[in-house]
């Protein structure tokens, strides 16, 4: 799950820089906080869901697929 996390923080981040985006122009271009953005660049990801940083990277003009494989665990 973190690991979830992370990458979705990271594209998030990459994109960011990749548009020049501060953290107040993201929050006005998104609708989403700049405080968020704000958390997301300091890596502070406890307060995040992975539904939320689909949904920022949505708000960003990101396509987001999701791939889960559940298996039984080694013995």
């Amino acid at each position: 799950m973190r690991q979830a996390k992370a990458l979705l923080a990271a594209q998030i981040i990459k994109v960011l820089d990749d548009e020049s985006l501060s953290t107040r122009r993201a929050e006005a271009r998104t609708g989403v906080a700049h405080s968020e953005f704000v958390r997301i660049r300091n890596v502070n990801l406890a307060r995040f869901t992975i539904d939320r940083l689909v949904t920022i990277l949505g708000r960003l003009g990101q396509e987001v697929e999701l791939s889960i494989k559940i298996r039984p665990r080694a013995a």
